[in-house]
């Protein structure tokens, strides 16, 4: 197989053969007739190089140059592909309950892109998307914030008269903050201790108690550095997520109180604001 997979591998691919199903999780809720637009391919031995030496891969590197003059590397794998239909559809998704945030990936930047349009998107009975036109080489990304109840995500596209939906991709987060940290294994007595941890979210966050063990301490900004009105701004324009990096120190004095400690992996616990 010399070809790239067509599918960016954070996402699953999607066809008219996805039927929904316990086992999957995800599908269509009844047949459907698809029309799947897709980048023609690329060799994949363009993107990763000869494994020729001398003479030899000289020529071999000419005939490529001279056989692929545009070889159309895609720069984005989620926008030139894109499914569509003149037919009303429903795709199913399970997923625990709780709040969500869906991204809509919808456009037209085929190498044959026309104007799409119009066409009405709901999830769970409540309308996200009415009356949505693209235009022809353009992308849209509509987000919606939509609430599960019931185990699972049912999403409802629609054309309008003598039109058709399309659907590049779709991005379904969990609005709910993120923990990434790097275990601290062990303290020495009379040596500061530095414990960090980035915390993502949706959704702004006040501020985050850290509990270290006995040792408590509340970080109220960015290392103290920004006040909490900054920060919220800085927040907002970075794509709208909220992204904290917290550094907490602890003095000498209590960062080892006997000797050595050995932290299990999770040696501390947040609590978001």
């Amino acid at each position: 197989d010399v070809e790239y997979d067509p599918v960016e591998k954070r996402f699953i691919g999607i066809n008219e053969e996805n039927k929904y199903s316990k086992e999957t999780g995800y599908g269509w809720e009844s047949n459907v007739v698809l029309s799947v637009t897709r980048k023609p391919t690329v060799d994949f031995r363009v993107l990763r190089g000869a494994r020729f030496i001398g003479a030899e891969r000289q020529e071999y590197e000419k005939s490529l140059i001279s056989s692929y003059p545009d070889i159309g590397v895609p720069t984005e794998y989620l926008y030139p592909d894109f499914v569509s239909s003149k037919s009303p559809a429903s795709f199913r998704v399970n997923v625990p309950d709780g709040k969500y945030q869906l991204s809509f990936l919808i456009g037209d930047v085929s190498d044959s892109p026309v104007n799409h349009g119009t066409m009405d998107i709901t999830v769970n009975s409540t309308n996200i998307i009415s009356g949505l036109e693209i235009p022809k080489g353009e992308v849209r990304q509509v987000r919606a914030e939509v609430r599960v109840s019931s185990g699972s995500l049912r999403i409802d596209l629609r054309p309008g008269e003598w039109s058709e939906w399309l659907l590049n991709g779709l991005i379904i987060t969990e609005m709910k903050p993120h923990i990434g940290h790097l275990p601290i294994y062990s303290a020495l007595k009379g040596t500061d201790l530095t414990i960090g941890v980035t915390v993502t979210s949706s959704f702004p966050l006040a501020g985050v108690w850290l509990f270290y063990k006995e040792e408590r301490v509340f970080i109220s900004s960015l290392v103290k550095k920004y006040s909490l009105l900054s920060l919220r701004a800085s927040i907002l324009s970075a794509l709208d997520r909220a992204c904290w990096q917290c550094i907490a120190k602890l003095a000498k004095s209590s960062a080892a109180r006997n000797g050595v400690i050995l932290a299990d992996r999770t040696p501390f616990t947040l609590f978001l604001a």
